[in-house]
């Protein structure tokens, strides 16, 4: 499932397609010993409905943290402080936890002023009671397990 799950989560983080119109697409193909069709069907159950990802790399993390078995963190979460003042949009969130996931691609946060401004953000969530993750393309990528390890430690240290 590893190579229609990624093509999936590509074309969408890239907004070539909906999750819908995936969908749409398969059940007008849908028939009884069609190949492919479940394989497409279980992938969509866990999609349909969801926020849209904001990216490929958003879209990467998303399926990363359901094939874990992680709870479903909420995407492009507003963090707001106690008076309700803007804080910081997170890519994903486990608000309960106060746990801010990132995905850092390179196209977005490679410059020093993208460095400085990620760093501010940090502390700022720090002062909230937040605990900031950032995580790599390569980590999301290459070595979805740690990633889930470091997310799950995270969440029995809160």
């Amino acid at each position: 499932m590893g190579t229609v799950e990624a093509a999936l989560d590509r074309a969408a983080g890239r907004r070539l397609v909906t999750y819908r119109d995936v969908r749409d697409a398969m059940l007008a193909v849908a028939r009884q010993g069609r190949r492919g069709v479940g394989t497409i069907r279980r992938l969509l159950e866990d999609r349909v409905g969801h926020a849209f990802p904001a990216g490929v790399l958003e879209a990467r993390m998303a399926s990363l943290l359901r094939n874990a078995g992680l709870p479903c963190a909420i995407p492009e979460h507003t963090v707001t402080d106690e008076h309700g003042g803007f804080i910081a949009v997170v890519d994903f969130a486990y608000p309960s936890r106060r746990i801010a996931i990132e995905v850092d691609g390179y196209e977005f946060h490679s410059s020093p002023k993208a460095v400085d401004h990620g760093n501010a953000r940090d502390r700022l969530l720090l002062a909230a009671g937040w605990r900031p993750l950032h995580f790599s393309w390569n980590e999301v990528e290459h070595h979805p397990d740690r990633v889930a390890a470091g997310i799950l430690g995270t969440f029995r240290a809160t």
